[in-house]
């Protein structure tokens, strides 16, 4: 192999580095991104499970304020 077919292989070789290098970061960030979605959901329905009882415990108070 002469230097210049060496140089060539280490050329397509580090295109090839790269191109894996950023499928793999282009992956990385999907997963991250479908992690922060569950997240988000997660965060929606503990928003709305905290307002139902901050609800109810405002009918009690006031129930016993009215009765008690």
């Amino acid at each position: 192999m002469d230097a210049s077919s060496s140089h060539g292989l280490m050329k397509r070789t580090g295109h090839y580095g790269k191109k894996r290098a950023l499928i793999e970061a282009r992956d990385e960030i999907r997963e991250k991104s479908r992690v922060i979605a569950q997240l988000n959901e997660t965060i929606a329905e503990l928003k709305s499970n905290l307002e139902k009882i901050q609800n109810k415990e405002e009918i009690l108070r006031k129930f016993e304020e009215f009765y008690v």
